[in-house]
């Protein structure tokens, strides 16, 4: 394994094991604020509007977190394919046009399965959908 490889590799496992920490946290975040912030009694709602402003923010703040906890599980997907491109040596190749994705890049997404003029066309054409 040449030493960008393993230069690499280091950065992506490193990635994924802030991303998994992330998720913990988020999960935890979303646990402390239903169990204590949803319980205490809040000045600004009525007593009667108490129940219906819990489940509404147990609500809100569940959407949200689930969201991100989403989010960060495509990002692990994205690390663990990319570990696997640099095991088949097929790390910093664009999959759209087959260039070489730039270092810059790689150090910026180390994830990054496109060079930038197609990322930005596939995100356009997403858009467009």
């Amino acid at each position: 394994m040449s030493n960008k490889s393993s230069t690499y590799r280091q950065a992506l496992v490193a990635l994924r094991s802030h991303v998994r920490g992330e998720m913990r946290m988020l999960v935890d975040v979303a646990h402390e604020l239903a169990l204590h912030r949803l319980n205490s009694q809040s000045a600004e709602v009525c007593r009667t509007c108490r129940p219906s402003w819990r489940t509404l923010v147990a609500g809100i703040v569940g959407t949200f977190v689930n969201e991100l906890v989403l989010r960060k599980q495509r990002m692990l997907e994205r690390v663990d394919e990319a570990l696997e491109r640099l095991d088949d040596g097929s790390y910093g190749i664009c999959g759209d046009c087959d260039a070489q994705i730039p270092e810059a890049r790689l150090a910026a997404v180390p994830y990054a399965d496109r060079c930038l003029r197609c990322e930005s066309e596939y995100a356009w054409r997403k858009r467009l959908r």
